[in-house]
């Protein structure tokens, strides 16, 4: 039971930031802040084991790229660690970055809103695989 609700909950704000990140390209980080807290909480009181690596690598990458990966991107990843194995956040990357790149192929952008994808990526990982 406790799986759904953390599933609906994580599906709920991966669909809320992907529309902002469609709407606006950028990303509410009171949002942000609010998944990484509350997964924080419940990763504390289940004694799960959180996963800040990919987060953080993620938030390196876009200091050192001049933002090319949004700081938003890096924080809910790193949000995503509370809630998910590195396993599942790395395949999350991975799919990610492959429809991301298909897309940006498909329609010859170069820049395009990457939570969408991140979002797909899960839903695949979840749901289909």
């Amino acid at each position: 039971m406790w799986s759904v609700a953390e599933d609906v909950w994580v599906m709920g704000h991966l669909l809320l930031l992907s529309l902002q990140d469609i709407r606006d390209r950028e990303l509410s980080f009171a949002v942000l802040l609010e998944f990484l807290g509350t997964g924080l909480i419940c990763a504390f009181v289940t004694g799960t084991e959180v996963c800040l690596w990919p987060g953080m690598t993620l938030l390196l990458l876009a200091a050192a790229s001049g933002e090319k990966i949004g700081y938003g991107d890096g924080w809910l990843i790193l949000g995503m660690g509370m809630w998910c194995s590195a396993e599942e956040i790395v395949s999350v990357l991975l799919m990610g970055c492959v429809l991301c790149t298909g897309a940006g192929i498909l329609r010859k952008e170069k820049e395009l809103p990457f939570v969408p994808f991140l979002t797909a990526g899960y839903i695949a990982g979840r749901y289909l695989l």
